[in-house]
């Protein structure tokens, strides 16, 4: 027999509202969210208050029986209940729109390459094996949407496990999710990787297409340089300014990414921004009784 899981109660019962009201301030409004954090015992639910001109203004941390929590105690899952709602709205923000990212100049470019690349032979070593680069570089990339499609689903059916099934989530799904949330990290700074390398690769490129003369039709001629210097001026604005992201810290200072353990290298530098963003700016509005 299947078994059936039973889903908790998300509702704020009448000793939540009681509680929720004690804390509330002057000409805020409050929400609780829909879903709690479960540690094995009990279940906690955050509360979160606003104002029409601040926003968000304050945060509740609440057990099952509608009580308060101590802070000590309601610190810790403040974080997992932020942790989880962040990774949700990013992947909304952030994993959504790179899977539905235009994808023909990359198909364009690899289509004409590989369509003369028998032409580049007439030529040095160097500037057919910048050709190869850029073609065998660019099928990587366009693997991108099929792995950003994974990605984005897997997170979606433990969001719709946790919404729909349980109402809470424990430390082993946020695991789950982080784990699976730091694969687009991954992605991403590879694809950065990728297209900084081939940057010497576009103008050897671009600047060998002449010397081919009429093996390449003008016209297929004059798209491929097109193509390629779109992809350079690209890399030197957008690109550049999304490798910061990964490459700097909050402060501005390099941080040192390691291919050699790429996925705990990022995961360990967004853990320890994320987590001095929460002290320094998320635990402030913590209302839990210390």
């Amino acid at each position: 027999m299947r078994c059936q899981l039973t889903m908790i109660n998300t509702k704020p019962t009448p000793k939540h509202i009681e509680n929720i009201k004690k804390y509330k301030k002057f000409l805020e409004k409050w929400d609780m969210w829909d879903f709690a954090y479960f540690d094995g015992s009990e279940y906690y639910f955050l509360n979160q208050y606003r104002t029409s001109i601040k926003g968000i203004s304050g945060y509740l941390i609440l057990n099952s029986q509608g009580s308060a929590v101590p802070f000590s105690q309601a610190k810790e899952y403040f974080r997992y209940l932020i942790n989880y709602n962040t990774m949700l709205a990013q992947t909304i923000s952030d994993i959504l729109p790179q899977m539905k990212k235009n994808m023909s100049p990359f198909q364009e470019r690899v289509q004409l390459l590989s369509k003369y690349r028998g032409a580049f032979n007439n030529l040095t070593t160097i500037e057919a094996a910048s050709a190869d680069r850029i073609i065998n570089e660019t099928n990587k990339t366009l693997e991108m949407p099929s792995l950003l499609n994974d990605i984005y689903y897997s997170i979606g059916d433990y969001q719709r496990k946790i919404m729909e099934e349980k109402g809470y989530f424990d430390l082993e799904i946020l695991k789950k999710i982080r784990s699976t949330f730091n694969k687009y990290r991954e992605v991403m700074y590879k694809y950065g990787i990728r297209e900084r390398d081939l940057m010497k690769d576009y103008d050897t490129v671009v600047d060998c297409l002449d010397k081919l003369g009429a093996q390449i039709p003008v016209q297929d001629k004059r798209n491929i340089k097109k193509l390629l210097i779109a992809a350079k001026q690209s890399n030197q604005g957008a690109l550049e300014k999304s490798m910061r992201e990964f490459e700097l810290d909050e402060d501005g200072n390099e941080i040192t990414i390691d291919p050699t353990r790429l996925s705990e290298s990022l995961e360990e530098k967004f853990e320890k921004e994320g987590s001095k963003y929460f002290n320094e700016k998320m635990v402030t509005k913590l209302r839990n009784p210390k």
